[in-house]
């Protein structure tokens, strides 16, 4: 047979003076479970009884838990409801608050570390740019180096051939007087 257990994160709780108790409110803030002893999750079967509870007074009210599984097996665990004037319970729970930056602060950490790495890809990446950008341009003086050259060469051979054509011209010139 499998037996049953309840499990809860915090056995004592600040209730709000005149705040209506919901049982998944206490679930989710007690952090409540109910298990088997082969992992089941029972926790649907838990019943919070809260006849004890008096939320219109201030004071701490034992909270009796209680599951008991399909076989009959059952569980049983006991928690403290301090029921006291919301102020109180907002700067109490304050005060128990600063394990959350933690986290935050470890959020922060990885979130720096990905704006660096990104930061770099687009550094790399506007480098590559610029390095190719660069290479093409000396690519095209290359090119251009060289059709200024073949065009020297040729203006040059233009230029003979012209010399050529006009000593010719004048020697028919001087033929025909």
């Amino acid at each position: 047979m499998a037996n049953l257990t309840i499990t809860v994160s915090r056995h004592y709780l600040d209730w709000p003076l005149h705040q209506t108790i919901q049982q998944a409110d206490l679930v989710r803030q007690l952090g409540i479970r109910v298990t088997t002893s082969n992992g089941e999750d029972l926790t649907n079967k838990l019943v919070v009884n809260l006849t004890q509870v008096d939320i219109n007074r201030p004071g701490e009210y034992p909270v009796m838990l209680s599951a008991m599984d399909a076989n009959g097996q059952t569980a049983q665990r006991s928690i403290t409801l301090h029921v006291r004037p919301e102020q109180q319970v907002g700067s109490r729970q304050q005060t128990t608050a600063p394990a959350q930056p933690a986290r935050g602060k470890k959020r922060h950490w990885i979130l720096a570390v990905l704006a660096i790495i990104i930061l770099l890809l687009v550094w790399w990446g506007v480098s590559a740019h610029h390095r190719a950008q660069q290479q093409e341009q000396a690519a095209n003086n290359a090119h251009q180096s060289s059709q200024i050259s073949d065009n020297s060469s040729s203006i040059a051979k233009l230029s003979s051939d012209n010399q050529k054509l006009a000593n010719q011209v004048a020697q028919l010139k001087g033929a025909a007087k």
